[in-house]
């Protein structure tokens, strides 16, 4: 049976990879033009700080993973639930707050609020998996 402190390095470590993975995604839509689309103006670079400041919030947010609801769910399904922890706190805090761009961002644009809970989703399945595949099955231990 691991313990606490094996189980928190695999929540952080799934939330970091799908922190990145995501990041690569998000990239990957607004290079292409996927956003604008939407009506949404968000274009970004892909710097090493966007990178690393998404990076290690997923992985943070992989401790809800810790949490123990939803246990007897196979991981992806957990994630599609706690991955709108992240959005819940990008659309209610983070956008009007930090960014300045109102509650829910919605100062971008109508689809802002899809476009951050379809990724913070997405976030939460992959770290989701991750743990699934690795830690609730006992792998690496």
């Amino acid at each position: 049976m691991p313990t606490i402190l094996h189980r928190a390095h695999h929540c952080f470590a799934a939330g970091a990879l799908a922190g990145f993975v995501t990041t690569i995604l998000i990239w990957i839509a607004s290079q292409s033009g996927a956003f604008l689309i939407l009506g949404v103006p968000l274009v970004f670079d892909l710097t090493p700080g966007w990178i690393y400041q998404r990076v290690v919030w997923g992985g943070l947010w992989g401790f809800v993973f810790l949490v123990p609801v939803f246990v007897s769910w196979p991981g992806w399904r957990r994630g599609l639930i706690l991955g709108m922890g992240p959005a819940a706190a990008t659309l209610l805090v983070f956008n009007p707050i930090k960014d300045g761009i109102g509650l829910f961002g919605l100062g971008l644009g109508a689809m802002m609020p899809i476009i951050v809970i379809v990724f913070s989703l997405l976030w939460g399945v992959i770290a989701g998996w991750w743990n699934g595949h690795f830690l609730d099955r006992g792998v690496g231990e």
